[in-house]
C-alpha cells in the first residue's frame, strides 16, 4: 500500500507522467460500461456503529480502513458541482442508465441530497438511498420524488439496535418508516443475518406494519 502511494505521488507530481497516466486510464477503461455508481455524499456520520470503519477514521494519524479509506482527507460534503461532474463523466453518461446509490456515509446529513437526486433522475438514472433512518422523518418529503429505492438499516429490536448504532436510532428509524409510508410505497430495511428471522416473526413485523417487501 505504501509503495502504491509513493508511486502515485511521483506520477501526480510530474506533469508528463501524470498526462501519460491519464491517457493510459482512458485507454484501459475505454470499453468498460458501468452498471452502478456508489456516492459518498459526505465524509462523516451521526451514528457510532460498532461494526463500521467510519468512526475509526483518524485524520490526525492519517489512518483509515475498509470502506472508510476514501474518507481520509475528504471534504465534509460532496458539492453539487462535483456530483454534476460525476454524472456528466463519459463512464457514467454513456450506455444504459446507471444505478446511482447514495450509500456513504449517511446521505441524509447532506443538505444538497435532494438536488443531487434530482440531477441523477433528470439524467435518466435509477436512484437509491441507504440510510440509518435517523433523519428520515425530517427529509422524507424533500427526497421522496427522486428516490426509486430506499434502504433503511434496522439491525434488531430497540435495545440491541441502539446498542449497535446509538441511543434513539431505533425509534427514529421506525418513525422515518411511518413517515415515508405516508408519501410513497417503498422501504427496504437491511438486517444482520442473525436477527432477520427474529425481526420478521416477532413484534417488529415490518411486512405487516409498513408493507416492507424486501429484506437483505
Amino acid at each position: 500500500m505504501q509503495i502504491k502511494k509513493s508511486l502515485r505521488k511521483i506520477i501526480y507530481s510530474n506533469p508528463l507522467a501524470n498526462s501519460l497516466y491519464k491517457k493510459y486510464r482512458i485507454y484501459r477503461y475505454d470499453k468498460v460500461e458501468l452498471q452502478s455508481v456508489v456516492i459518498y455524499a459526505n465524509s462523516f456520520c451521526n451514528a457510532e456503529c460498532s461494526f463500521c470503519d467510519v468512526p475509526k477514521v483518524s485524520e490526525e494519524d492519517g489512518t483509515a480502513s475498509g470502506i472508510a479509506r476514501p474518507l481520509l482527507g475528504a471534504p465534509l460534503y460532496m458539492s453539487t458541482e462535483l456530483f454534476e461532474q460525476i454524472i456528466s463523466d463519459r463512464l457514467v453518461n454513456s450506455g444504459k442508465p446507471k444505478f446511482i446509490n447514495f450509500l456513504m456515509t449517511e446521505p441524509l446529513l447532506s443538505k444538497n441530497l435532494a438536488e443531487m437526486l434530482r440531477i441523477a433522475k433528470n439524467n435518466g438514472h435509477t436512484t437509491k438511498v441507504t440510510t440509518n433512518g435517523y433523519l428520515l422523518s425530517k427529509r422524507a418529503e424533500e427526497i421522496a420524488s427522486y428516490v426509486d429505492y430506499l434502504q433503511i438499516s434496522i439491525d434488531a429490536l430497540q435495545p440491541l439496535h441502539d446498542k449497535i448504532r446509538g441511543k434513539g436510532f431505533f425509534e427514529r428509524a421506525i418513525n422515518g418508516l411511518k413517515e415515508i409510508k405516508k408519501i410513497s410505497d417503498y422501504s427496504a430495511p437491511t438486517n444482520q443475518d442473525n436477527n432477520l428471522k427474529f425481526l420478521i416473526s416477532n413484534e417488529l413485523n415490518l411486512t405487516k406494519q409498513f408493507g416492507v417487501k424486501n429484506y437483505e
